[in-house]
């Protein structure tokens, strides 16, 4: 076993969906990082040729790019590639694993913060901040019993996880999916389907679930997001499907207490980001029981800390 840490970039960019400038940064942020690890890019059929003379620039020893290909089924989700990424790791013998978006960001310390923090656990992960073009903000869900499983739900910060080899193993083992941790079926929220089956495996292996209370990734919220490509509706139906997938109920229950709990969960993202204000002052008033997995909270951050530093080890 090789003992280091395996990170994961999915990327598919094509001439019409070119996140060039967010790959770029996606990158800086990871090589920037103060670890030794394995950074692994794993393209899925890019037909962008910026995106591929790119990797061509990329000088860093900790760096590897996999081109896989891609068939029309496939669906828009990049569950294909980090599937593929997290199974040549585990077979390589590393010993925790990670994610990255290609238009995505880490914090400065995200990855050396939860290696430190994963010890004996099985799994650990931390807060999220969202930015929108205009401003950082970060998610304080969960407010309480943050080393209980029970928090894995579809407001869990799913993007921050990490996860042992010994999870790691379980998860990709044909007793269950047979490597399959990133589920094909959806067409969104396949990092909370990831979430949910990892929930299953540490509640049936009484394993444990740490927990970093610091900002370790930043969402970046722009027109090509998958989010953005779907309905509400079919976003909401992938959500309530990926529960009874993994064997566990909505905790919003009916649709119709979802509505009550959650009013206008349905509407589009733009708009929900402007009702955002009064849906957090609704969180409050309630006491949380309307909008409990909404509260964002202002965060002053350097988004783009890792620019002005030298990115070759």
């Amino acid at each position: 076993m090789n003992g280091r840490l395996g990170v994961v970039t999915p990327v598919y960019n094509t001439p019409d969906r070119n996140r060039m400038g967010y790959l770029v940064d996606a990158v800086d942020s990871a090589l920037a990082q103060d670890i030794d690890y394995t950074f692994l890019i794993v393209d899925n059929g890019s037909t962008d040729e910026e995106t591929l003379d790119f990797y061509e620039t990329i000088n860093d020893p900790r760096v590897r790019v996999e081109r896989i290909g891609r068939t029309p089924e496939q669906k828009g989700t990049p569950s294909v590639s980090l599937n593929f990424g997290f199974n040549l790791l585990f077979n390589e013998g590393h010993s925790a694993f990670c994610y990255l978006h290609s238009d995505d960001l880490l914090t400065q310390g995200s990855l050396e913060r939860r290696v430190n923090a994963l010890g004996g656990f099985a799994m650990v992960y931390g807060r999220m901040g969202y930015y929108d073009d205009r401003e950082v903000k970060v998610g304080t869900y969960p407010t309480r019993n943050h080393q209980s499983p029970d928090v894995m739900i579809s407001a869990f910060p799913h993007h921050s996880s990490m996860w042992s080899r010994k999870l790691m193993g379980l998860m990709l083992s044909d007793k269950y999916r047979k490597g399959e941790i990133f589920g094909l079926d959806v067409k969104s929220c396949e990092d909370f389907d990831c979430t949910l089956f990892s929930r299953k495996i540490i509640e049936r292996g009484e394993l444990t679930l740490g927990f970093v209370d610091a900002c370790l990734y930043v969402w970046m919220d722009h027109d090509g997001n998958i989010s953005h490509s779907i309905t509400s509706f079919e976003h909401e139906m992938d959500v309530r499907y990926i529960y009874r997938k993994n064997g566990y109920r909505d905790p919003d229950g009916s649709f119709l207490m979802k509505n009550l709990r959650r009013p206008g969960f349905w509407l589009p993202e733009s708009v929900k980001q402007e009702l955002r204000p009064l849906k957090n002052k609704i969180n409050k008033f309630t006491f949380g029981f309307m909008f409990n997995d909404s509260q964002l909270v202002d965060m002053d951050m350097d988004l783009y800390w890792f620019r002005e530093r030298d990115l070759v080890p």
